[in-house]
């Protein structure tokens, strides 16, 4: 009977992969989404949090973040391939990362763009919500954990990215230069 219920709670854990980008773009953005977006997902139980670091090292970020308890050593996935993290996930979040922004959409996973809309290059916010505080971030959260139906429309809001972006190299160069002017 033990194990029966082990299994089920394993089962019932929603898996977030979190992706650091690199800190030092976009004037630390990243550091501020993910302090955030940590301290969010500490508060819930019903959640494997994961988190892929760069490859080299730990940025300051996570070791202040490990220092204080907010999350755990354990959480940190540093030297297996990021696309076996991101199909193992439910969901995929962080700000800027190719990881993020192309891996993921590709490999059909929903994403979680934090601060979208300050993003010069890869702005999601004109198809997925921009995500820039507590409240949005547990709203979101909670309704993709929580309702199915919910959850496979907003992964249908990242196959429109899909189709907008990675379609074919000449439209993705033609959206880019949109995107820039």
């Amino acid at each position: 009977i033990k194990k029966a219920s082990i299994k089920n709670n394993k089962k019932n854990t929603f898996k977030i992969l979190y992706i650091k980008s690199n800190p030092y773009h976009l004037d630390g953005l990243d550091d501020k989404a993910f302090i955030l977006f940590s301290k969010i997902i500490k508060k819930y139980k019903n959640i494997q949090y994961i988190i892929k670091d760069r490859e080299k090292f730990y940025s300051t970020t996570i070791l202040k973040l490990i220092e204080k308890k907010i999350i755990k050593k354990k959480y940190l996935k540093k030297s297996h391939c990021i696309e076996k993290s991101i199909e193992e996930s439910d969901l995929c979040v962080g700000t800027n990362s190719t990881a993020l922004l192309r891996q993921a959409i590709n490999l059909n996973k929903p994403i979680i763009q934090l601060y979208a809309n300050q993003h010069y290059l890869w702005d999601t916010s004109k198809i997925l919500n921009s995500v820039n505080n507590e409240k949005q971030i547990i709203f979101l959260i909670n309704k993709l954990i929580k309702d199915k139906k919910f959850y496979n429309k907003y992964l249908n809001l990242n196959k429109k990215i899909k189709n907008f972006i990675l379609s074919n190299e000449s439209k993705a160069t033609k959206k880019i230069y949109e995107i820039l002017k």
